[in-house]
């Protein structure tokens, strides 16, 4: 179906590795020991993931920094559930970051995926994630065997879907932008801006969101060899 592909490329989170699964664990142990009292874990789960959205939202779009996607969070939901550990924010922001990337949970077929692909095609690691963080994500769950190409947006110095990053991960993997296929889970940031800066792209449609005109989709990894 793709000609002339060198190299494929993989968001991480909810792409190879499960961030859904390993972040609820993450998160849980950040609950049980700075924040349970009176208040439901499920509660809190939901109305964080819907202020992460939000404030990963903005980051992308360069409108608030990394520092302070990384305090808003707790902050603006600790204030919601009148919680007082706002002088303990920066300590649990670390602590909730150090136990996700130290759960181990994949995609199913992930594995599967990339040896049938290491055989045709070098493959590599393009992610939004923050550096450390998405190293010691890999590392967790073995991921980091299996790949010796990895950029971050931290390396890159751009987000997705900034065609900086896409065209800067290009010149490192030393491939014409249009030998490279991208494959990731989140429409926009991964798909459309793999596309705009004229890199092939696979949409794993995680969510099951249903097919888009012109766009190669999956809803299991292991499709992925219908089309590679």
């Amino acid at each position: 179906m793709f000609e002339n592909i060198k190299m494929v490329l993989f968001d991480l989170d909810h792409t190879l590795w499960d961030f859904d699964k390993n972040h609820e664990i993450a998160l849980k142990n950040t609950y049980d020991k700075y924040i349970k009292k009176d208040i439901n874990f499920d509660e809190l789960h939901l109305y964080y993931n819907k202020i992460n959205h939000k404030l990963w939202e903005k980051y992308r779009k360069e409108q608030i920094t990394q520092v302070e996607l990384r305090t808003q969070r707790f902050k603006i939901v600790f204030e919601h559930f009148d919680i007082k550990l706002e002088d303990k924010i920066k300590e649990i922001d670390a602590f909730y970051l150090n136990s996700l990337s130290q759960q181990k949970e994949t995609i199913n077929g992930s594995f599967e995926i990339i040896d049938y692909l290491n055989n045709n095609y070098e493959i590599g690691i393009l992610t939004n994630g923050f550096e450390s963080t998405q190293h010691k994500k890999m590392k967790s769950s073995g991921l980091d065997k299996h790949f010796n190409f990895i950029i971050t947006s931290d390396k890159a110095n751009a987000l997705k879907p900034n065609k900086k990053i896409f065209e800067y991960t290009a010149s490192k993997a030393g491939h014409d932008i249009k030998d490279i296929v991208y494959i990731g889970d989140d429409f926009e940031n991964d798909i459309l801006g793999a596309i705009n800066a004229n890199m092939k792209a696979i949409w794993f449609d995680l969510y099951k969101e249903g097919k888009k005109d012109n766009i190669i989709s999956v809803q299991n990894l292991i499709e992925i060899k219908n089309i590679l």
